[in-house]
């Protein structure tokens, strides 16, 4: 096996004659093994020795066997077997088992149950918003939840003055009709399409086009060639104009810029379509339209805009993921998302205010 082999004779200390001597009165075979192990030497207190190891057991890998006189010597070779066997993880793994294991387990349990609380980095804040009515966000505030009460993460209060933000889901302030504009010389089709909204611009130029009047067609004709050319972002300057500065526009242009609306479907939306506004209080205040993926602070709370949709019980549903979330000994801060996840012991990670 090539492993060092060391044999400890114990038994009655010699009492008269050489080393020698002693050892021929030993079985052949325990002395082969002592001569080839390391040579023969014997300790004259010896029977001390016996009594230290007096008990069989096992420390840190290496055995102590005691073999008893009546077993005789067909219990030497399993028990040199055995020692000279290689080294066992099995010590180690009865350690891991009954000691590493569970205490990493309670550590564990213990850390799930300090970010077992609401909110979480990952967690979502629903906000359903009513169109033009702003809704003002506190922070850390008592406030009834689905599950009952909760004390931490985002609120409705009543006044901004409570709030640390406020949000509200508004369309934008854009006049397509004309009004400002100075009408005098347009042509009769082209001031009745100028007074039309963009759903009805759309149909009117499809039927102007299909079955109307040799003068209409031309009309629509110039205007579609004239639209289609236009750059987005010079409809877009033409459209949102103040009032007062159309006095000094071309009304044919600004029919133009809205007949590009028509087939621009990316400005339209982007002109017209209600969107959710944002201002924030505090020491660094901010006003921004919120998007998906913008980062927003409110109290001490970090967030970022997960989703802006139209649907739920109101006419908008604005959801916020927790980003930053203040805790104790930082750990929402430090332990991984997953963990923390895995963990919390909650049923849902969304809440609806």
């Amino acid at each position: 096996m090539k492993v060092p082999l060391y044999v400890v004779l114990v038994g009655n200390a010699p009492m008269e004659g050489d080393i020698k001597n002693d050892l021929e009165r030993t079985p052949t075979l325990i002395l082969n093994l002592v001569q080839a192990a390391n040579g023969a030497k014997a300790a004259p207190f010896a029977q001390t020795v016996a009594s230290f190891f007096g008990d069989n057991g096992l420390l840190l890998r290496k055995f102590v066997f005691r073999v008893a006189p009546h077993e005789g010597l067909k219990k030497l070779e399993p028990v040199v077997r055995r020692i000279a066997a290689p080294p066992s993880a099995r010590v180690e793994l009865q350690f891991l088992s009954l000691f590493v294991l569970p205490l990493v387990l309670f550590l564990l349990l213990l850390l799930g149950l300090l970010v077992r609380s609401f909110p979480g980095p990952g967690d979502l804040e629903i906000v359903e918003l009513a169109t033009g009515v702003p809704a003002h966000l506190a922070t850390d505030k008592a406030h009834t939840i689905a599950a009952g009460w909760a004390d931490t993460g985002l609120s409705r209060v009543g006044d901004a003055k409570e709030a640390g933000a406020t949000v509200v889901y508004q369309t934008p302030n854009l006049d397509l009709s004309g009004k400002g504009l100075d009408t005098d010389g347009l042509e009769p089709t082209g001031l009745r399409l100028l007074a039309m909204d963009i759903d009805a611009l759309r149909t009117a130029l499809e039927e102007m086009s299909g079955g109307g009047t040799k003068d209409e067609k031309i009309f629509v004709l110039n205007l579609d060639y004239m639209a289609k050319n236009m750059e987005p972002a010079e409809a877009e300057r033409l459209l949102t104009a103040p009032i007062p500065e159309r006095r000094r526009m071309n009304p044919l242009d600004f029919l133009r810029a809205k007949a590009h609306l028509v087939g621009n479907d990316a400005l339209r939306k982007r002109l017209t379509d209600a969107r959710v506004m944002f201002v924030s209080y505090g020491k660094n205040p901010e006003r921004k339209e919120l998007k998906p993926g913008d980062a927003v602070r409110i109290g001490r709370y970090g967030f970022l805009v997960q989703d802006v949709s139209r649907g739920g019980r109101k006419d908008a549903r604005l959801a916020l993921y927790y980003d930053r979330v203040p805790s104790l000994l930082g750990l929402k801060t430090i332990l991984p998302d997953f963990f923390q996840r895995a963990f919390r012991f909650r049923r849902s990670s969304q809440r609806l205010i």
